[in-house]
């Protein structure tokens, strides 16, 4: 929301994200809250918040669903003049005690409250006021969840401002399941072997869902019966600033209304320069072949190395 939000109830009134919140979002998208997609429902999540008391006593009440697990994750964090201690539950079960802890009336407060990695996180107004590791059995993830993820705010006998609310999710890291629905705890581990050439170098990637690493990489060749052309380029084009959509695939195809309504359509091939070429121009297009190409040669990079990260025994500055 744009502008604050008051919450007045004499007992637990809370606010819900109404929307999907999953591992991947759409590249080609404006970044918001309908921007989602992918397998997996996101339980590690994060919520920011600022809240204002207009009174004294109650309590703020953020909520984290995890769908790997049938309990909500609930901080019960006091109002100033709450004889209440509040505490921050998993279910029923109360993890710790917020005492001496509590929000300010008439003054704004940043609120951070975090699901990631099996661990609960609190934060007021930069303040770390608890790190709490909790464990719980794995729920396999593929199809719909038991319990979907999602994320809430509000009060609990209190009358609270609230604004500037953000969430956060986590980026799944996970091996290639080829497909198949499984576990994010269950990931397929696969063999690779590939030769790597002198004065060329092999990409590694983090296997997350923006990671596309040397095993991903292919090489389209396009060949031309009447002008024995030949384009080569990557099965995914580069960015088209004409339509971005385009990126999903390369050769693509952009349709166009002319002035007198009738519509046109001309394909595009964007090479491994990064030029993008109208393929009639070339004449008939005999065939499109596919081979691996998983390196890079030494001549194709810019700059120099200026560190050793990895491993931690190595980490150096190259000087």
């Amino acid at each position: 929301f744009d502008e604050s939000v008051i919450v007045h109830c004499r007992s637990t009134s809370l606010i819900h994200f109404r929307h999907e919140i999953r591992d991947q979002r759409d590249p080609f998208a404006e970044v918001g809250p309908t921007n989602h997609f992918g397998e997996f429902e996101v339980g590690d999540l994060r919520l920011a918040i600022t809240c204002s008391p207009l009174q004294e006593g109650g309590f703020v009440i953020c909520e984290i669903r995890d769908p790997q697990h049938d309990d909500k994750i609930v901080a019960k964090i006091p109002i100033e003049g709450e004889e209440a201690s509040g505490g921050i539950y998993l279910g029923e079960r109360r993890l710790i005690d917020l005492a001496p802890n509590s929000i300010p009336v008439s003054q704004e407060t940043k609120i951070r409250f975090t699901n990631v990695d099996n661990r609960i996180e609190l934060v007021l107004d930069g303040k770390q006021i608890a790190t709490i590791p909790y464990d719980h059995l794995p729920r396999l993830l593929a199809g719909a969840p038991d319990w979907p993820a999602g994320v809430g705010f509000g009060v609990q006998n209190a009358k609270v401002r609230f604004d500037e609310a953000q969430i956060y999710r986590d980026i799944y890291y996970r091996g290639d399941g080829s497909g198949m629905q499984r576990s994010i705890f269950e990931p397929t581990y696969q063999s690779w072997r590939t030769d790597i050439p002198a004065g060329h170098y092999y990409m590694l990637g983090d296997n997350s869902p923006s990671s596309n690493d040397s095993r991903d990489w292919s090489l389209k060749i396009l060949k031309f019966k009447d002008t024995e052309k030949e384009l080569r380029g990557d099965m995914s084009a580069v960015v088209d600033p004409d339509a971005l959509e385009n990126r999903l695939e390369n050769p693509y195809t952009i349709s166009s209304t002319e002035a007198d309504g009738k519509t046109t359509t001309e394909r595009f091939f964007v090479d491994d320069f990064g030029n993008k070429h109208a393929l009639s121009q070339y004449g008939q297009l005999t065939g499109i072949e596919e081979e691996p190409s998983p390196t890079v040669p030494r001549h194709l990079f810019v700059g120099r190395a200026y560190a050793v990260f990895l491993p931690l025994a190595r980490m150096k500055i190259i000087r």
